[in-house]
């Protein structure tokens, strides 16, 4: 057995204490029981509200609200088992929050798989560890933090511990790799953010046309097998997980206009998509292609609708200035009488 000496553990130990350094630090405020006020997660409760005093009343959740779209199933809402489930791999989760409220482990999560990812493929731990620090603070994370979209950010945390683990696979450590991709796979499909799945499939994808033509040319066909019979079976495993609650939200899209069908939308047939939603409408919440720029500089196309002008600013003690100046009252305007 290989031995292992403290040199090569100590990035490792330096990139875990950094990472929760930082979290801590920079969200600070959580672990003083102030709580960020998040429109989505208010809107949330909101509409759950009515399935969780059925449930009180009852002993379990109903299968339909009035609480949303003038009502509709609870799937993704608020919706459980009668009888309790134990899913153990959600201790794994647990044991990474490391105790510590929401955002903190949300940032931490993100970095050290994100540095996970950048040691499987092989980049210097030191160089990795800035990596990470780059993925888990960009931008993008604190307005997903602000908003309420916690499910998003968690499966963006989790999606570069499934890339780092179908590269071990392809580096010919199928045990370790399987068992990384069993666990991270699923604690990203648990988060139940179809969306950034979606992305990551596409990487996945993109990631394995190089592995194909390389096992290819080099004739390592039993290899290729291996390595995607692994990988199926493990995603078999992992979509029976969710199965119960991804199949009716499947069933149920199919009636929707998610799903291609509505009796009361007006198509717009410049952009309407056949079988789904209108190209307008589906994109309605994207970033245009200049606007990922924000990614590296903020606000570099503006800040978040949500955001305000604070008490300092300079545009709003220009405009407190000039205001009686500039409006021009009705009894200002010439009156037209014909």
């Amino acid at each position: 057995m290989k031995n292992i000496s403290f040199k090569q553990v100590l990035p490792h130990l330096v990139a875990v204490a950094t990472f929760l350094l930082l979290s801590v630090i920079l969200t600070r405020p959580a672990l003083e029981g102030k709580a960020v006020q998040q429109s989505d997660v208010i809107q949330w409760k909101a509409m759950a509200q009515q399935s969780f005093e059925f449930k009180e009343k009852y002993g379990h959740f109903p299968k339909w609200t009035n609480s949303m779209m003038s009502g509709m199933p609870t799937f993704q809402i608020a919706l459980g088992p009668k009888e309790p489930m134990n899913i153990h791999l959600g201790y794994v989760h647990d044991i990474l929050t490391l105790g510590f409220p929401k955002p903190v482990f949300y940032l931490f999560i993100a970095a050290l798989c994100f540095y996970l990812l950048c040691i499987v493929i092989g980049l210097n731990p030191w160089v990795s560890i800035f990596g990470g620090i780059a993925y888990a603070y960009c931008s993008y994370d604190p307005v997903l933090i602000a908003g309420g979209h916690d499910t998003k950010l968690l499966s963006m945390a989790y999606a570069p511990a499934v890339l780092a683990s179908i590269q071990l696979i392809f580096k010919r450590k199928y045990w370790l790799g399987s068992a990384l991709l069993l666990v991270s796979g699923i604690l990203l499909l648990w988060q139940l953010h179809q969306q950034i799945v979606y992305y990551t499939l596409l990487m996945v994808a993109f990631m394995t046309i190089p592995f194909i033509i390389k096992c290819i040319k080099e004739k390592a066909i039993k290899h290729l097998a291996v390595s995607a019979g692994l990988c199926m079976v493990m995603g078999a495993i992992m979509l029976g997980t969710i199965a119960m609650i991804y199949w009716p939200t499947y069933e149920f899209s199919k009636e929707t206009m998610r799903g291609g069908r509505s009796e009361l939308t007006q198509k717009d047939k410049k952009n309407e998509t056949k079988g789904g939603l209108d190209k307008d409408y589906a994109f309605q919440w994207s970033y245009g292609k200049a606007e990922s720029m924000t990614i590296l500089v903020p606000n570099a196309f503006g800040g978040s609708s949500s955001e305000g002008l604070g008490e300092n600013s300079k545009a709003v003690e220009v405009l407190q200035e000039n205001a009686q100046s500039k409006i021009r009252f009705p009894q200002d305007f010439p009156i037209r009488c014909e």
